[in-house]
C-alpha cells in the first residue's frame, strides 16, 4: 500500500539572527498580552523553533 505524503501548510522560512532577535524582543514586549502560541501564530513561527531560539 502506498502512503501519501502530507504537505505542510507552513512554508519553510530561514531567518537571520537579527530577525530572530527582533522576534524575541517583540515577544518580551507582548508578554502577558497574548499566549506564546498566539504570538507564534501571529508571526508565522513554529513554537518549537521559538523555544529553541529562546534557549540559545
Amino acid at each position: 500500500m502506498e502512503q501519501k505524503r502530507r504537505h505542510s501548510s507552513r512554508q519553510l522560512v530561514h531567518r537571520n539572527p537579527s530577525e530572530i532577535y527582533g522576534i524575541l524582543q517583540d515577544f518580551e514586549e507582548q508578554k502577558g498580552k497574548m499566549t506564546t502560541s498566539e504570538f507564534c501564530n501571529s508571526r508565522g513561527v513554529a513554537s518549537g523553533s521559538f523555544y529553541a531560539w529562546r534557549k540559545d
